[in-house]
């Protein structure tokens, strides 16, 4: 079974780098992130794609259109499937979504982003949603396997952030400490991230990069997108990538591939 997650930051825009991501890697789930805009384009081109992807939830922003949204396509058919906490007022942007297989429970997850400048409420908003989130992880873990995908918003450690990105660290989104507090929060709960343990030296791998003063093709980018599994998973892993060369938002696809 292989698992994409990708940040897409507007689907309407890049449905044709979708198609091709599709075409090329071929997974057997498609998580995306920052979908924004579902309208009559991105329908037509949802129902011609259930010739592949059969089983399809998507999540819009009910709040403020235009804005976050997440969505998964699948070729099996989950088990259960839930949007959002039903915490109604951590579940009003569209973040989370929840598919529950036979082997493993997967979490799509967009958390929200905060930075040095975001205002109190905002902060406080991001603390509770995280903690919603652990024990979301915490429940499913009781109960069996979890994968959990999307833009974690946060960076592991500095392996992960361009020493550009370095300077700024705690000026942005992804490095207030809450964010990164959040990050190892989940690890420490037993999750595993597949890209680390497949490849524990590599640098210079990452997943965002800003649009700006060409920070993509100079790699001056960081690693906000993960693939977390719980240890009952990691050996069924086979490998994990991220694959830079996708074009189509400001960040690029990352995959995890399972024998299960």
């Amino acid at each position: 079974m292989k698992v994409i997650s990708w940040n897409i930051n507007g689907i309407r825009k890049s449905i044709k780098e979708v198609e091709a991501c599709v075409t090329k890697h071929q997974p057997d789930i498609l998580c995306l992130q920052e979908t924004k805009v579902v309208d009559d384009t991105v329908k037509e081109w949802l129902e011609e794609m259930q010739q592949y992807y059969p089983y399809q939830y998507q999540q819009t922003a009910a709040v403020k259109a235009g804005y976050s949204g997440t969505l998964c396509l699948s070729k099996e058919r989950p088990l259960r499937y839930q949007e959002g906490f039903e915490i109604e007022e951590l579940d009003g942007e569209g973040r989370l979504q929840t598919m529950e297989f036979a082997d493993f429970a997967l979490v799509n997850a967009y958390l929200p982003s905060v930075h040095a400048k975001t205002s109190l409420e905002r902060q406080s908003y991001r603390m509770r949603w995280d903690d919603a989130l652990i024990e979301r992880i915490e429940d499913l873990k009781m109960r069996g396997e979890v994968l959990l995908c999307g833009d974690l918003n946060a960076a592991h450690a500095k392996e992960d952030m361009s020493s550009a990105h370095q300077r700024y660290e705690g000026l942005f989104s992804g490095f207030v400490r809450e964010d990164d507090q959040t990050l190892l929060a989940l690890l420490e709960l037993g999750l595993v991230d597949t890209f680390r343990k497949h490849h524990p030296e590599r640098r210079d791998a990452y997943t965002w990069w800003s649009n700006k003063n060409g920070k993509r093709e100079k790699n001056q980018g960081c690693r906000l997108d993960y693939i977390l599994v719980s240890k009952g998973l990691t050996p069924y892993v086979e490998n994990a990538e991220i694959h830079r060369d996708v074009q189509g938002s400001d960040h690029c696809p990352i995959e995890a591939r399972l024998d299960l």
